[in-house]
């Protein structure tokens, strides 16, 4: 079956949400045709709500059916991505309403979970006036494996509106109207067309009876008793801070505030609302505490390099970073909060990968880390050079405060001892950048993993000859992608208040690391995953795999010690617990160094590292089935330099039972 002509994308923004629904649904209908048209077609099988949610799933398949030969389906590539980009566009157009309507005096509140059935007390008026004046749901209802949206999407983060705008974010009690709104974005086929018909016959019923205002904007004339009973209390322009969040835009955009909605939802004080002071800088407050007075947390996300000055002042409780702090940064903060580098100040909270990303008509395949800095750097000027079309390289870079720069600064550019091209475009926005290159043949540029959107990233080798990385969960979860990174809460130990701990404790639980994977980026769950290893490795390790399933993590130590770094004490505990749920799984450790010495010495480190890690776990009641080590075995870095090295010494733990 033939594609469709393609419907252009709505481009005025005035358009009531009624018209955009409709249109949505027209696209969905093209998805569906598609659908139908692949059903018997090997290696294309798909779930069309994950292609609308997940950019890397979506990326991938994509990529899966333009390499597809047979005509009739070739052609739908350009009609599935070209619907796909039309649904992200009315998803912005309809965020825009939402931003605009939340601007109102009295802010209503929207749904985050979809409710079992419609309350038979709910009119067909309510409904209505739910659809044209309820701000939309920023985070749709859980949907298994697909990731939360990541742009356009109903994320409900602070920085969504302009000005001192107000945004009511998510509570465990939505009022009615809203619930409407959250069914009908989340109903499929038939049933929205359904829905979608009654709203309209629900129009004209309430028009009929004047209940339409003749200004239009389908608000009731006069407030019922029921809506006064559920009105939202006065909130005051400022209260007292529990705490203070500044530091990086890749943590403070979207992710901390999603991890903040779930702590406070958690805690049941109540429904809370956001209020923007500046760019990026915005005030959550919330009725809570055993007084119930109103409370505040200050959300600034400025760069992570922020994160270490707004301590050092004073300013911040809890900095956000991107990247590790550095040893002079660590150092000049030693007298003010203590070491920051130890466990009780150090939270991984969550991973990400690096993406390199170009418009999605390149055609280069795959890069090294050494080709990468040399298109940042002007090296290379042409895509030609690269096995790509004939087009100049347009670079495209974070700026300097961002965390998103000095890890790609530190990783990239300063491992191959050059600067970013002068004339790189700079963004303080990760989605902004990620937009620009979608949109221009000849662009590339670096980006987190959540924000790849319509992009297309390059899988990454290390060096020349060796596997190219796709950034996937995975391979970010186990840092084996050579530009996967951590992301950090600091939280000095000595000074910062209760509140700010319990909620990096928080963070740091199975509720919160669900929230890190509902946002885009990579929770610290252990998933255990089938691995292929290529056929030069050491006979063992060739066995153990063909056996067991690799776990989403490694141990890794701190720079010149022989203790696991905060990450992996943390990922112990987590092991531990696993084990605990899955008691017929068995552990084996497989250690690894990095190539300084001879080999027999690299050898006995590698195994030492492992008989390290069992050690611990035998205190914890776990005996590991095999302890392995395997030298300088199958690098997964560079041995050039201290950064690749110390991602070589690793451990691997390895499940079997599964």
């Amino acid at each position: 079956m033939s594609p469709s002509t393609q419907r252009q994308a709505p481009t005025d923004v005035s358009l009531d949400p009624l018209a955009l629904h409709a249109q949505e649904l027209r696209h969905l209908g093209v998805l569906r045709r598609f659908q139908r048209a692949s059903a018997a077609h090997p290696g294309l099988g798909h779930d069309t709500d994950r292609l609308r949610t997940d950019l890397t799933y979506r990326h991938a398949f994509l990529h899966r059916l333009a390499a597809v030969h047979d005509p009739a389906l070739a052609r739908w590539h350009a009609t599935v991505r070209d619907t796909l980009a039309a649904l992200d566009v009315i998803d912005r157009h309809l965020n825009a309403q939402v931003e605009r309507l939340s601007s109102q005096p009295a802010p209503l509140a929207f749904a985050t979970t979809r409710p079992a059935a419609l309350p038979a007390s709910e009119s067909a008026a309510s409904v209505v006036h739910a659809d044209f004046t309820a701000p939309r749901s920023t985070a749709p209802a859980p949907r298994e494996p697909a990731p939360q949206r990541r742009s356009g999407d109903r994320r409900g983060h602070p920085s969504a509106g302009a000005g001192e705008g107000t945004t009511r974010i998510a509570t465990p009690n939505p009022d009615a109207s809203a619930r409407v709104v959250s069914l009908f974005r989340q109903a499929n086929g038939r049933w929205r067309v359904a829905a979608l018909a009654g709203v309209v016959a629900g129009v004209a019923v309430w028009s009929a009876l004047g209940l339409w205002r003749a200004d239009g904007t389908g608000a009731p004339a006069a407030t019922p008793p029921a809506a006064a009973a559920v009105a939202a209390p006065d909130v005051p322009a400022s209260a007292p801070v529990a705490f203070r969040m500044h530091g990086s835009n890749t943590v403070g955009e979207a992710l901390a505030p999603a991890l903040l909605e779930a702590y406070l939802a958690q805690k049941q004080w109540g429904a809370a609302q956001v209020r923007q002071r500046a760019p990026l800088e915005t005030a959550l407050l919330y009725p809570g505490g055993p007084d119930g007075a109103w409370r505040q947390i200050e959300l600034h996300a400025h760069g992570s390099g922020t994160a270490f000055t707004g301590l050092a002042q004073g300013k911040a409780d809890i900095g956000m970073a991107s990247r590790p702090v550095k040893t002079a940064e660590a150092e000049s903060l030693l007298p003010v909060v203590g070491d920051l580098r130890l466990p009780g100040s150090e939270h991984v909270i969550a991973l990400d990968g690096l993406a390199v990303v170009v418009h999605p008509s390149n055609p280069v395949s795959r890069l090294t880390v050494q080709q990468v800095a040399q298109l940042f750097s002007g090296a290379i000027g042409n895509w030609r050079e690269v096995g790509g079309p004939d087009l100049p390289v347009r670079v495209h870079a974070r700026d300097d405060r961002s965390g998103t720069w000095d890890s790609f600064k530190s990783m990239v550019l300063e491992r191959h001892r050059v600067a970013l091209v002068a004339d790189a475009t700079r963004y303080e926005s990760s989605s902004e950048l990620s937009d620009r290159v979608a949109g221009e043949p000849g662009a590339v540029g670096f980006i987190g993993l959540p924000y790849i959107r319509r992009a297309r990233a390059v899988p990454v080798a290390e060096v020349a000859g060796a596997s190219a990385w796709a950034p996937t969960v995975f391979t970010v979860a186990t840092e084996d992608y050579p530009l996967s990174r951590r992301l950090y809460l600091y939280v000095p130990a000595q000074t910062a208040p209760d509140a700010a701990r319990d909620f990096v404790e928080f963070v740091q639980s199975d509720a919160g690391q669900q929230v890190v994977r509902k946002v885009g980026f990579v929770a610290q769950a252990i998933t255990p995953e089938r691995v292929t290893l290529p056929d030069n490795v050491p006979p063992a390790y060739a066995e153990l795999a063909r056996s067991a399933q690799r776990a989403s993590f490694t141990f890794r130590f701190r720079t010149g010690a022989g203790e696991l770094d905060t990450k992996g004490q943390r990922d112990l505990g987590r092991l531990v617990a696993h084990l605990a749920r899955h008691p017929d799984q068995r552990v084996s450790l497989v250690g690894f160094a990095d190539n300084v010495g001879d080999a027999g010495r690299n050898l006995a480190l590698s195994r030492q590292r492992a008989e390290m890690v069992a050690a611990l776990l035998r205190t914890q009641g776990v005996v590991p089935q095999r302890v392995l080590g395997f030298g300088a075995d199958w690098p997964v870095a560079s041995n050039d330099d201290e950064l690749g090295r110390n991602r070589n010494r690793r451990v691997e733990v390895w499940l079997e039972g599964l």
